[in-house]
Parts: C-alpha cells; sequence; structure tokens
C-alpha cells in the first residue's frame, strides 16, 4: 500500500467517530444507531407537534387581538336601534292612550262642539246661493 493512499485515507477520516462499544464490533455498532434513528425520529415528530402548536398558538392570538380591536357592533348602529325603539315604545303608548279615551267616552278625534250646533241647524236657502262674506 503506498503511504500516499493511507495519508489520504487518513486525512479523510480522521474526524470520523467510530463506534468504541463492546470492541468496535460492527453489528453492535449497528444497534446503537438504531437507537439513534428511533431517537431522532421521535424528536423530529415533536419538533413537528411542536410547531404545530406554535401556528395554533399564533392564529389564537390573532383571533384575540382582532376580538379585542372590535368592539362588536358599530355605535352608530347602536343609537339607531335606542332611537328606534323609543320611537315605537312612544308610539305604542300613544295608541293605548286613545284606545283608553276612546273607551272612556271622550274621543280624541270627535267633532269639534262648533260643527255639532251648525250640523243641527237648518241650512237657509240665501246661504246656500252664496259664499263667504258676500250675502
Amino acid at each position: 500500500i503506498k503511504a500516499s493512499y493511507c495519508d489520504a485515507w487518513l486525512t479523510a477520516c480522521s474526524k470520523d467517530r467510530f463506534c468504541a462499544s463492546d470492541s468496535g464490533d460492527y453489528f453492535t455498532c449497528a444497534a446503537e444507531y438504531l437507537a439513534v434513528d428511533v431517537a431522532a425520529a421521535a424528536l423530529a415528530k415533536k419538533e413537528k407537534e411542536l410547531n404545530a402548536t406554535m401556528v395554533l398558538q399564533a392564529r389564537l392570538q390573532a383571533e384575540v387581538v382582532d376580538l379585542k380591536e372590535s368592539s362588536g357592533i358599530d355605535p352608530g348602529i347602536v343609537i339607531l336601534i335606542v332611537v328606534l325603539a323609543i320611537v315605537a315604545g312612544i308610539a305604542v303608548c300613544g295608541g293605548l292612550w286613545l284606545i283608553r279615551r276612546e273607551k272612556s267616552g271622550k274621543p280624541v278625534f270627535a267633532k269639534q262642539v262648533d260643527e255639532l250646533v251648525k250640523a243641527d241647524e237648518p241650512v237657509k236657502a240665501h246661504q246656500a246661493d252664496t259664499c263667504g262674506n258676500s250675502a
């Protein structure tokens, strides 16, 4: 074997770590590598779960910020609803007041006393032909 070949091999593999358990037997070292591979797979799975949890947490925090920023209903709509409710309440109270007055015999929308007196008087013939104060 040439010295240059051995020197190249030593240079290439000088930083490699070889299995040293059980006197460096290849088959016992393969069992250790398998355990390391299983641990690496479990670690990768945990990292994936952690990343999914972090994404979910970021999404939930964004929703919390959105909920805090939005106050719900626009104040203009709230004012409109309150005003309409007040108007509806006044209309209902007014209707009930009118019904109560009608039932008590004092209607609000009745003919005036002057109109009732004129309706009872007979119409004169010469007044029927005149308009206003021209008679």
